[in-house]
């Protein structure tokens, strides 16, 4: 990170994104470029450090948990 901005930017997505339910997981991160997607769902959210921006949906809403997440669960859960 180059500038508090961006620091401070970067720390409250990822903050907001674990509230929204999201299960932030380090893409890649390149320069000035870091990627982060969801474990529980397809979203993802680009931090920029130069300037300060993020897109993406994953800090904004709420995560929707994919149906072969949910497959997944239940088939542990039933063989257990």
């Amino acid at each position: 990170m180059r500038t508090v901005e961006a620091r401070r930017l970067h720390k409250r997505c990822l903050r907001n994104a674990r509230i929204y339910g999201h299960k932030p997981v380090l893409i890649s991160h390149h320069g000035a470029l870091a990627l982060y997607g969801c474990m529980g769902c397809e979203k993802t959210m680009e931090v920029w450090d130069s300037p300060a921006i993020t897109n993406g949906p994953m800090d904004q809403s709420l995560c929707d948990i994919s149906p072969k997440f949910l497959r997944r669960i239940l088939i542990r859960l039933i063989s257990i």
